[in-house]
């Protein structure tokens, strides 16, 4: 049955020829072809529209190869993310790029199937990505689902306490890279060219005579949308789950390589402390609450603002799951 919802139709005609449903809790819009159309059929325009409206867009049922998932893409990004400088772009965890596309990669871990936490990606810098496209070439059999939420939803979960916090306490993302580290998450073997890249990012660089680095950026975790309302974006849940699973030894019951040690990427108050266990309990309670599971489809494609729209992975065993993304400004 055709769903009742719709866009308006003077701004979204295209996209009403679809079965449109809300998804729970404000965490985006589902647009389910049951006609024989393709992508070709929907205007650019109408796309951008309802993404500032829904935050998140999950295209079903349009039968999308990678190929039409690489050119959709690029109806609305004029300039991809080579991820130079990715938090989690380390050892085994390294993203792997699809097809020769230095911006088409494998998800965080690739088929390994650890859960990962509500976050918005890169804002451990200052040039985030504006939008993130998932593409679903194979579905995985069990588990797995992509979580979405609400960036103003999430913010809205959070105590009192949590929200005067991170009102009053910024977030300094500290990256400490040995020399034979840094040019795998950067991508480069030169250093300047690494100082080079974290200016762009407006990240701060130092670096010793082993030419290992620190590379350091402070950001407040809550952002302002269009209405300046305040919305809960930031890499604080993911980065401390990372760096728990690290320093427990947990991280080696997924990831061989991963022993029990420091992580190199860490999120701290911006006086150099760790965030109050209370704190950062709240933070996965409200996580925990607003995140919505999408079970994923072959052919599916999500669409993300990355600031309007957190996401995360639940746990999955399956190792044929092969979910890509492209991270688009």
């Amino acid at each position: 049955m055709r769903n009742t919802f719709a866009l308006p139709d003077s701004f979204h005609s295209t996209l009403n020829a679809y079965d449109l449903q809300p998804t729970a809790k404000k965490s985006g819009l589902l647009i389910e072809n049951t006609q024989q159309h393709t992508l070709k059929h929907i205007a650019p325009t109408d796309v951008s529209d309802a993404l500032e409206q829904n935050g998140a867009l999950i295209f079903r049922g349009f039968g999308a190869n990678i190929d039409d998932f690489t050119k959709f893409s690029e109806q609305f990004s004029n300039q991809f993310s080579y991820y130079e400088g990715g938090g989690l772009q380390w050892r085994s965890l390294n993203r792997e790029r699809v097809n020769n596309n230095n911006s088409l990669f494998t998800t965080t871990g690739g088929n390994i199937g650890f859960y990962i936490p509500l976050h918005a990606e890169m804002h451990y810098t200052g040039s985030p990505p504006k939008f993130l496209w998932f593409y679903c070439e194979e579905a995985p059999l069990d588990k797995g689902q992509t979580l979405l939420a609400n960036s103003r939803v999430m913010f809205e979960a959070l105590s009192n306490e949590t929200r005067d916090f991170f009102r009053t306490n910024k977030v300094k993302y500290i990256r400490d890279y040995k020399n034979g580290e840094w040019q795998q998450s950067f991508n480069t073997n030169e250093i300047n060219h690494l100082k080079t890249l974290c200016a762009e990012q407006a990240c701060t660089v130092q670096s010793d005579t082993d030419q290992n680095v620190c590379i350091e950026y402070t950001q407040s975790a809550i952002l302002q949308d269009k209405h300046q309302q305040d919305c809960f974006v930031n890499n604080v849940l993911v980065i401390h789950y990372f760096e728990h699973a690290l320093e427990s030894g947990l991280a080696q019951a997924y990831i061989p390589d991963m022993k029990k040690q420091a992580s190199p990427v860490k999120a701290r108050m911006e006086n150099g402390e760790r965030f109050p266990d209370r704190i950062l309990l709240d933070l996965a309670e409200a996580a925990q609450a607003v995140s919505v599971p999408h079970q994923w489809q072959a052919g599916d494609i999500i669409l993300i603002d990355n600031f309007q729209t957190l996401h995360g992975r639940n746990e999955s065993a399956d190792k044929d799951r092969k979910i890509y993304v492209r991270m688009g400004y």
